[in-house]
C-alpha cells in the first residue's frame, strides 16, 4: 500500500494482449487443467515408469487382435432425427451412438458424426479428439469449438456455427477413452488400466468397426485432428493405423495426415515453453522466472522442491485467469458472457461449458443421441497409467511415412502455448521449406523509422532553465471557451466542458488547443489531470479524448456522440492538450516552428500553456495536479514534470506554483535501447516473426548504440514483413479494412473495440459545426502530424524499469477489476509502480475502458489497484 504523503508517484502501465495450480479455475477449463496437471505431477514425482516408450509400437498394440463385430443396420439406427432445440434448416445428416471395442470388458465408445452439408460424398473424413487426458471430444470439441452447433445460454436451444468444420469435411467426434463423456466400460476392470496404449488400441478398434458401419467411407481420404493431450492420442493412433495397414488381416485406412493444436507432445520443451510464454506475456514476475530458469531442469524425470516452489509461485502470481485464453474473462456467474451480442458464435462466452453440461444431461437430449442414461461430465478423473515423456519419435515416424503433419497454435493459450510448440518443433531440427509468413482471413493479419537528436535531459536544457514563460491576461476567456453543446452529443450531459486556444509564443504565433471536461460530481474537490498523447505529433483530443478516456465516443455515422461510461472525468477533471504546435487544432507560424519542434520546445510550450491556463481557470490553482499520457508521452510527461519542478523551485515563479503530485505513463517510450530490444523480444514471444529472423536480430543489433548496422536494419525489416498486416497497437485486434468491418459498429458500443473508430473521429472533427462548437480555427484536422508509428510493449517497459535497479516494495501480484476478473498485474518499487492492463493495446482505455478507469482511479487515490476480487 502506498501512502499519499509520498512526494511523487511514478506509475508505468503497460498493456499486454496478457498450471499447475488449483488457483486457476475458469469453469470451462478447470477439469482439463486438473487432469493434465495430475498426470504431469504423477510422472515427475511418483511413477517414472509411466513414461512408456513409443519409439517402437508397444507390444500391447502390435500383438493384439482387433475386436470386430457385425455392423449391419446400425448406421440407420444411429441416425439422429433431430436434436432438441436445434434451429430450422439443418441441411446435413448427423448420427450418434456406441461402438463396442472390447466385448469382454464391456467397453463401448460414443461418437457423434456430422456429415458435410454439401458434397459429403466427396469430402474427406476427419476424426476429432480432445485431450485432458480424459476430456470429452463431443462436449468440448463438438459443442464448444468446431461442431455444427453451439448451446445458447438458456441451455435448451442450439444455434448454428457458421464456422463449423463440417463445412469442409465430414467430422466424427469420439469420446475417448472409455469412461469419458457418454463412453462407458466395466469400471472395476478398465479405470485402473487406462493410458496412452489402451486409448490408441481402443480408438483403432473403434475405427475398424465404424468403417464397417459406414462402409461408404472406406478408402475415403482420412485425417486425424485434436488438441492438448491429443498431441499424444493423434500421433499414437496414426502410428497404430500405419502399422496395421501393413497387416493383411486388417482393413486399410486411407490416412493422409494429422493436425494437432496447442499439443502436448514433449514434456521437457512443453514445460519450459509454458513458463517462458507466461513470463513473456507479463503474467508473473521477473524474479520468479529467473528462479525457475535457475532451479528447474524439465528434461529430468523429477524436479526439485525448490523448482516446485517457484513453479507454484508463478501460478499464484498469475491469479485467477483462464489459462486456455489468458486474455479472456473467467466465468464468475452465469451471464458474464458475451453480454452485448447475445448467444453469438462471434463473441467468446466464458460460461458456455455450463450450458453444454446442462444440455447434455437433459433426458430428451440423451434419448436423441441414443445414449444410456448418464451423468455427463466434461472430463473424467480416473488415473492414467502410461504416458511417454515425448511423442516426437512417433511424429518423425509419421513424417518418414509421408503422412502430412500440421502443428498449430492458438497464440493466447497459456497451457500449451505457441512457445512450447516452437520449442518442440525446434527439437526435431527440421530443414525449412517455406519461410515464416503471415496468412490471412478476411484480409486480416510499420515500423518506427526515425532519427533522434540525442539532446540530454540529465539536467534541464538551458532553453527551458533560462527562459521565462510567456504570460498573458486571461480575463473572460474561461467563459468564452465554455462549450454550449457539441453537435450530436447525447441528452443529459451533467458536466461542464470547455475548448479553445492558449497562446504560448506570440512571436511565432504559436497557440495550443485544449479540450477540458470537469467531473460530473464534486468537480470542485477532485484532482486535475493533463492528458498527453504521444507520436510524437499525435492528437490528445482526437485520440485520447474521443477514442480512449474522454466522456464521448463518435458513432459510426461520424456525426453522433455516445457517452463513455468509463470516462476518466468520473474521477478527475481532465484537460486534453494538443501538443506540440501543429498537432490537431494547435497551430503556429509556418514553416519555422515545425522545423524547431522537439522534446525541448514541447516541454517549454506545454509549461507555458499550464501557467496561462491556470490564470484562465484560477479556481484550479493549488488543486492536486497530475500528468498522464502514453507512447512518446513517455518523453513528454517526465520532461514536463521536470520542468514544473524546476520552475516551482525558482523564486521568480512562486506565483505560478503548480501542485504536481504524480505522473502516469502508459506503454511509454522512455529508453531507446531497452524499448527497442523489448519490442522485438515481445513480438517474437508473441509468434509474429520467425526464430531465424529473431536470432539474426539478436546477433546483428546492438540497440544501445546510436546507430545500427545495415544487417540489423535488414532483419528488423524482415521481422515486420513476416508479421504481416496486423494492428501493431493491439496485435490481436482486427485491422480496419472499410468502415464498419467489426461487430462494434452494429451497436456503436464502448464495450467492443471498433478498428475503424479513428475514421469516425476524423470525419466528426472535420465537420464545420463541430469545429465552430470547439472554438477552433477552421482547418483540416488529422490524428497525427508526420509518419512516426511507435509501439511500446510490456516487455520494453519491464526492460526499462529493470535498468533502474529499484528495490521491490510490493511483490508482483494480480489485481482485479469490478467484474471480479484479473484486470492485470502490478509490482511496486521504491518510488515507482508498474501496472499491466490485461487485454489492452497501445491506446489502453480504447481497448479496456473499464479496467483503465479502475487503474487510473487507484493512481489518483495513491493506492495499488485491488488485490482481491472482493
Amino acid at each position: 500500500m502506498m501512502s499519499k504523503s509520498k512526494h511523487y508517484y511514478f506509475l508505468l502501465l503497460s498493456l499486454y494482449f496478457c498450471l499447475i495450480s488449483n488457483t486457476l479455475t475458469p469453469i470451462n477449463a478447470t477439469d482439463q487443467v486438473a487432469n493434465l496437471y495430475k498426470l504431469l505431477k504423477s510422472k515427475r514425482s511418483k511413477n517414472p515408469s509411466l513414461a512408456a516408450s513409443w519409439v517402437t509400437l508397444p507390444t500391447q498394440i502390435k500383438n493384439t487382435r482387433v475386436h470386430a463385430e457385425p455392423q449391419d443396420g446400425l448406421m440407420e439406427a444411429d441416425k439422429i432425427t433431430t436434436l432438441p432445440g436445434q434451429p430450422d434448416g439443418v441441411d446435413f445428416d448427423q448420427y450418434a451412438g456406441y461402438v463396442a471395442v472390447d466385448q469382454t470388458r464391456e467397453k463401448a465408445l460414443f461418437y457423434y458424426f456430422a456429415e458435410s452439408p454439401k458434397n459429403s460424398s466427396s469430402k474427406p473424413l476427419i476424426l476429432w479428439l480432445n485431450g485432458g487426458p480424459g476430456c470429452s471430444s463431443f462436449g468440448n470439441g463438438g459443442l464448444l469449438e468446431l461442431g455444427p452447433f453451439r448451446v445458447k445460454s438458456d441451455s435448451k436451444t442450439l444455434i448454428r456455427n457458421p464456422y463449423a468444420w463440417n463445412n469442409v469435411a465430414n467430422v466424427i467426434f469420439l469420446e475417448s477413452p472409455a469412461g469419458v463423456g457418454f463412453s462407458y466400460g466395466n469400471e472395476s476392470m478398465i479405470y485402473n488400466q487406462t493410458g496412452d496404449i489402451s486409448t490408441a488400441k481402443d480408438a483403432y478398434t473403434f475405427l475398424v468397426n465404424w468403417f464397417e458401419r459406414f462402409p461408404q467411407y472406406k478408402n475415403r481420404d482420412f485425417y486425424l485432428a485434436g488438441e492438448s493431450y491429443a498431441g499424444h492420442y493423434v500421433p499414437q493412433l496414426a502410428y497404430t493405423i500405419l502399422h496395421n495397414n501393413k497387416n493383411a488381416n486388417h482393413d486399410f485406412i486411407n490416412l493422409k495426415g494429422i493436425a494437432i493444436g496447442n499439443a502436448w507432445i514433449d514434456d521437457a520443451t512443453n514445460s519450459e515453453g509454458m513458463y517462458d510464454y507466461l513470463w513473456s506475456h507479463a503474467l508473473f514476475s521477473d524474479e520468479t522466472h529467473a528462479k525457475i530458469k535457475q532451479l528447474c531442469n524439465f528434461s529430468e524425470t523429477s524436479t526439485s522442491d525448490e523448482c516446485d516452489t517457484y513453479s507454484s509461485l508463478a501460478w499464484e502470481e498469475a491469479g485467477n485467469i483462464d489459462i486456455y485464453n489468458i486474455y479472456a474473462p473467467v466465468c464468475v456467474k452465469l451471464g458474464i458472457k458475451a453480454h452485448i451480442l447475445d448467444d453469438s458464435v462471434e463473441v467468446y462466452d466464458p460460461c458456455s461449458s455450463i450450458y453444454v453440461e446442462d444440455y447434455l444431461n437433459k433426458i430428451e437430449v440423451q434419448k436423441a443421441l441414443h445414449v444410456k442414461p448418464t451423468k455427463w461430465e466434461s472430463c473424467s478423473g480416473f488415473e492414467w497409467h502410461d504416458s511417454p515423456s515425448t511423442v516426437l519419435p512417433v511424429i518423425q515416424e509419421l513424417m518418414a511415412s509421408n503422412i502430412s503433419v500440421w502443428i498449430y497454435s492458438g497464440d493466447v493459450d497459456g497451457r500449451v502455448p505457441v512457445t512450447s510448440s516452437k520449442y518442440s518443433i525446434n527439437a526435431l531440427k527440421l530443414p525449412i521449406k517455406n519461410a515464416w509468413r503471415p496468412w490471412y482471413t478476411d484480409n486480416q493479419s510499420k515500423r518506427l523509422k526515425s532519427s533522434y537528436l540525442a539532446a540530454s535531459w540529465v539536467t534541464l536544457p538551458t532553453q527551458i532553465r533560462d527562459t521565462q514563460a510567456h504570460v498573458e491576461p486571461q480575463d473572460g476567456l474561461m467563459e468564452a471557451d465554455k462549450i454550449t453543446t457539441l453537435p450530436g452529443q447525447p441528452s443529459g450531459i451533467d458536466f461542464d466542458q470547455y475548448a479553445g486556444y492558449v497562446a504560448v509564443d506570440p512571436a511565432h504565433e504559436k497557440a495550443l488547443f485544449y479540450y477540458f471536461v470537469e467531473s460530473p460530481e464534486n468537480a470542485s474537490s477532485k484532482p486535475l489531470v493533463l492528458w498527453l498523447n504521444g507520436g510524437p505529433g499525435c492528437s490528445s483530443f482526437g485520440n485520447g479524448g474521443l477514442l480512449e478516456l474522454g466522456p464521448f465516443r463518435v458513432k459510426s455515422d461520424g456525426k453522433t456522440l455516445i457517452r463513455n461510461p468509463y470516462a476518466w472525468n468520473k474521477v478527475a477533471n481532465v484537460i486534453f492538450l494538443e501538443s506540440p504546435v501543429g498537432v490537431g487544432f494547435s497551430y503556429g507560424k509556418e514553416p519555422a516552428i515545425y522545423a524547431e519542434s522537439g522534446d525541448t520546445s514541447t516541454a517549454k510550450d506545454a509549461y507555458t500553456f499550464l501557467v496561462n491556463w491556470f490564470e484562465r481557470f484560477p479556481q484550479y490553482k493549488n488543486r492536486e495536479f497530475y500528468l498522464a499520457g502514453e507512447s512518446y508521452a513517455g518523453h513528454y510527461v517526465p520532461q514536463l514534470a521536470y520542468t514544473i519542478l524546476h520552475k516551482n523551485n525558482n523564486a521568480k515563479h512562486n506565483s505560478s506554483f503548480i501542485n504536481l503530485k504524480g505522473i502516469a505513463i502508459g506503454n511509454a517510450w522512455v529508453d531507446d535501447a531497452t524499448n527497442t530490444a523489448g519490442l522485438y523480444d515481445y513480438l517474437f514471444n508473441h509468434a509474429t516473426h520467425s526464430d531465424e529472423t529473431h536470432a539474426k536480430i539478436k546477433q546483428f543489433c546492438n540497440f544501445s548504440k546510436a546507430t545500427t548496422s545495415q544487417k540489423c536494419e535488414d532483419y528488423k525489416d524482415k521481422a515486420w514483413e513476416e508479421a504481416g498486416n496486423i494492428d501493431i497497437y493491439n496485435i490481436y485486434a482486427p485491422v480496419c479494412l472499410k468502415s464498419g468491418n467489426s461487430e462494434a459498429h452494429i451497436l456503436d458500443s464502448v464495450e467492443i473495440y471498433d478498428p475503424c473508430s479513428s475514421k469516425y473521429v476524423t470525419t466528426y472533427l472535420n465537420t464545420i459545426e463541430v469545429q465552430k462548437a470547439l472554438h477552433a480555427k477552421p482547418k483540416r484536422w488529422e490524428s497525427c502530424s508526420g509518419d512516426v508509428d511507435g509501439r511500446v510493449p510490456v516487455t520494453s517497459s519491464k526492460y526499462s524499469i529493470n535498468t533502474l535497479k529499484l528495490p521491490v516494495k510490493d511483490a508482483w501480484s494480480p489485481w482485479y477489476d469490478t467484474d471480479n476478473q484479473v484486470g492485470g498485474y502490478i509490482v511496486g518499487y521504491e518510488g515507482l509502480v508498474f501496472v499491466t492492463v490485461r487485454g489492452a493495446g497501445h491506446l489502453v482505455p480504447s481497448y479496456q475502458p473499464k479496467r483503465a478507469l479502475t487503474m487510473f482511479s487507484s493512481f489518483l487515490l495513491g493506492k495499488l489497484p485491488p488485490k482481491s476480487s472482493s
